[in-house]
């Protein structure tokens, strides 16, 4: 495999886990964070090497099926296949009288196969 495809490669795999680890909040609706009790909170696991061992070792909180899948060059037409692991974990409950928020945090790792 050249230098550059490596090269893109890596900037294409680390954009993607930046955007997966980047924070999103869905909520149905707005409820003032007043009303809401902490029923459950853990610290994030943020060491890399950790997140990649439970990751291997499919510690997570929610289930998912790893995907394997393929990066192609348009340029050169050349094709990379890829495996993905993750691990997700749950960081909070909050609760109010009729909901019930839950906050996760999801790593993906993508690991190419020679």
């Amino acid at each position: 495999m050249n230098y550059r495809l490596k090269k893109s490669v890596t900037t294409i795999l680390s954009l993607l886990i930046m955007t997966i680890l980047l924070p999103t909040n869905a909520s149905a609706s707005k409820v003032e964070d007043s009303s809401m009790k902490v029923m459950y909170s853990e610290k994030q696991v943020t060491d890399m090497d950790k997140l990649y061992d439970m990751a291997k070792n499919g510690i997570t909180d929610v289930k998912s099926s790893n995907e394997k899948g393929i990066i192609k060059n348009a340029r050169t037409g050349e094709s990379i296949y890829v495996d993905s692991i993750s691990t997700t974990q749950l960081l909070e409950v909050k609760q109010s009288k009729n909901l019930t928020s839950k906050i996760y945090s999801k790593t993906v790792f993508l690991i190419l196969i020679q």
